[in-house]
């Protein structure tokens, strides 16, 4: 990191980037942006994970999404 502002400021907190992806919140709600700062994954969960291994847990909907916003796994499967 270079330790220059990379995201405008706009967001109420965000994580730091992990496989490409950070955690931002805005109005109570997270998702995803990329390193240049573009929403990639719409702020609309009420938690949500770093990515790890290609994956990330959110909350609120109960279901695990890829880097491309794809559900691999929901809450349902026992």
């Amino acid at each position: 990191m270079s330790g220059k502002v990379q995201v405008k400021p706009q967001y109420k907190a965000l994580l730091r980037p992990t496989e490409g992806l950070a955690v931002a919140s805005l109005d109570d709600k997270v998702g995803y942006i990329d390193v240049a700062g573009k929403q990639v994954i719409p702020l609309s969960f009420a938690q949500a994970d770093s990515f790890s291994e290609g994956v990330a847990g959110v909350a609120g909907v109960a279901v695990v999404v890829s880097p491309d916003a794809a559900p691999v796994a929901d809450g349902n499967h026992k």
